[in-house]
C-alpha cells in the first residue's frame, strides 16, 4: 500500500483526500462546482452532497487544520478514476467522543465511517477501503484501536465488519441513524 497524506493506494482503490473546495461544494450541494474542482469522476449518486456531517467536519478543519488528513476521502476505483463512495475518520486522534474506548495498552481509538454508492456495492470496495484506512492510521500515528458504528438493519456492513475482525461491543442511539451497533477491532501490527 502506497502511503502519502493526500492519497492512500490499495489494490484496486485510491483513497483521495477531498480538498476543502470540493468539501464546501459537497456541503452546499454544488454538483457542478464539486466536479469542476475534483480530479476524479463524481456521480449524481454521491452521498456527500448536502450531507450535514460534511459541514460539521469543515468546522473541525477550520478550527484545527491537522483534522483534514483524517477526514473525507473519495474512494476511487483505479480502473476508471470514478468515485465509488467515501470513507472518513470522525476525528483525528484522540477523538474526544471515544474516551471510553481508551485502553492504555492500545492507545486512543478512532472511529471510521464510510458509504459505497448503490451501483458499486458488493464488489469488496468497503472492505478494501476500511482495511487501507486502518493500515494508514497505524503507520501514521500507531493507532491500533478502531470503532465502527453501523445501523442495526445494515446487514451487509454488519457482516463485513465481522468478517474483517470487528466485534460487537455495544449499542448506541444516533440522532440521524437511530439504533446502531458499536464494533471494535484492533490493528494487528
Amino acid at each position: 500500500m502506497h502511503d502519502r497524506t493526500d492519497r492512500i493506494v490499495s489494490n484496486r482503490l485510491i483513497l483521495q483526500l477531498v480538498g476543502l473546495e470540493v468539501l464546501r461544494c459537497f456541503a452546499s450541494g454544488d454538483r457542478p462546482g464539486a466536479r469542476k474542482n475534483a480530479d476524479f469522476v463524481i456521480s449524481d449518486q454521491c452521498p456527500l452532497f448536502n450531507l450535514p456531517r460534511v459541514g460539521k467536519r469543515l468546522q473541525l478543519i477550520d478550527q484545527d487544520a491537522d483534522q483534514h488528513a483524517w477526514m473525507y476521502r473519495a474512494i476511487i476505483n483505479q480502473a476508471n478514476n470514478t468515485m465509488v463512495g467515501y470513507i472518513s475518520f470522525h476525528h483525528r486522534p484522540p477523538d474526544p467522543d471515544l474516551s471510553s474506548f481508551y485502553d492504555p495498552t492500545l492507545g486512543h481509538a478512532v472511529e471510521l465511517g464510510y458509504a459505497i454508492e448503490p451501483d458499486h456495492r458488493r464488489n469488496g470496495f468497503a472492505t478494501e477501503a476500511v482495511q487501507a484506512m486502518m493500515s494508514w492510521a497505524y503507520a501514521r500515528e500507531g493507532i491500533k484501536s478502531f470503532i465502527l458504528t453501523i445501523g442495526h438493519r445494515n446487514g451487509p456492513s454488519l457482516a463485513m465488519a465481522e468478517r474483517i475482525g470487528y466485534r460487537r461491543i455495544g449499542t448506541r442511539m444516533d440522532d440521524e441513524d437511530g439504533l446502531e451497533y458499536v464494533y471494535h477491532a484492533t490493528h494487528s501490527s
